[in-house]
């Protein structure tokens, strides 16, 4: 079992040490960010579940769920990994996979997510935005659940019964809170998805890449490394987080010695697994998949995508020739 460094058991937030090549200390500085963060997720999925926000546009209520939910932590999930294998590694950029004998004549190359010692980007990021910022939030959103009013004690109006004239502030109020707790979600799952493993198999002349969810800080640790050498030849590529912004960084894309035109020998497959309408607005260009990538995709490489399937269709078989 692999496992990105950020969930091993031993790198809890009070854990003193660890067996990773990191310092401790920002180690639990970093893993304590992003537990809180998902504290703060949690919240914002519960009061909506029990009717908070009720006010709010149903497709901004949507996103917040949406994105909220797929960052809560899954502590039964973790637990599991943890027992699945023989052997769990938590994996960073450019260790050693032990999986030499598991599989014979395949390379395994990790090239993210780096530790915090390896990436000052991430570290820097870190003391930027998340230590204060998540705590304050934390401690708001847990004060205003405890609280049906902002300021218990004084006359309050359900936001049906108040006059005409002020209508139209209460609307305004509630559209920026859920603004600003879409923000919180998504800087959530973008500080998440900077802790996703990037995988590249090697074998018999043929290289897969897999990305899964790494987003801009991740990558750029490793397209700044030497192992930036083995995306040249790069024959399927799975496209990273369903196709967002950040994910497929143009330094990468254009690493890719194999994409072209339909004539292309030996041209690149890549694979894609998406839903639109989920994440972000195509009028602030966020949106997911993002319609630039997809076209660039569709036109220099052989691309299947699950957003084109037919409903019916379980699953795409794609072969790889070796």
């Amino acid at each position: 079992m692999i496992q990105p460094w950020t969930e091993a058991p031993n790198a809890a937030v009070k854990a003193l040490e660890s067996d990773i090549n990191d310092q401790p200390k920002s180690m639990r500085s970093r893993l304590k960010s992003l537990n809180t963060m998902q504290i703060v997720a949690a919240s914002v999925v519960q009061k909506l579940d029990n009717g908070g926000f009720k006010h709010l546009p149903k497709k901004l209520a949507d996103e917040i769920s949406f994105v909220g939910k797929d960052n809560i932590a899954n502590l039964s999930a973790v637990k599991n990994l943890m027992t699945m294998g023989k052997k769990n590694v938590y994996a960073y950029h450019g260790c050693e996979t032990g999986l030499g004998n598991l599989l014979p004549g395949i390379k395994v190359h990790v090239l993210g997510p780096p530790t915090l010692k390896q990436s000052e980007t991430i570290r820097k990021q870190r003391s930027r935005d998340v230590d204060q910022f998540w705590h304050l939030t934390e401690d708001r959103l847990d004060r205003g659940m405890e609280s049906q009013s902002l300021f218990p004690g004084y006359a309050t109006r359900p936001a049906n019964k108040l006059p005409t004239e002020v209508r139209w502030l209460a609307q305004r109020l509630d559209k920026a809170q859920g603004e600003q707790l879409l923000g919180i979600v998504r800087a959530l799952d973008k500080q998440l998805n900077n802790t996703s493993l990037i995988l590249l198999f090697e074998t018999e002349g043929k290289k897969l890449l897999f990305p899964g969810d790494a987003q801009i800080e991740n990558w750029n640790y490793a397209l700044a490394s030497p192992m930036a050498a083995l995306l040249d030849g790069v024959d399927l590529y799975k496209v990273g987080h369903h196709g967002s912004l950040n994910a497929t960084p143009k330094a990468m894309w254009n690493r890719f010695g194999k994409k072209g035109g339909k004539s292309k020998p030996n041209r690149l497959t890549s694979v894609l697994s998406t839903m639109p309408g989920k994440h972000g607005h195509e009028e602030d260009q966020t949106e997911v998949p993002r319609q630039t990538l997809l076209k660039e995709l569709q036109d220099n490489s052989n691309l299947h995508a699950t957003h084109v399937m037919d409903p019916d269709v379980l699953c795409d078989i794609i072969e790889i020739e070796l």
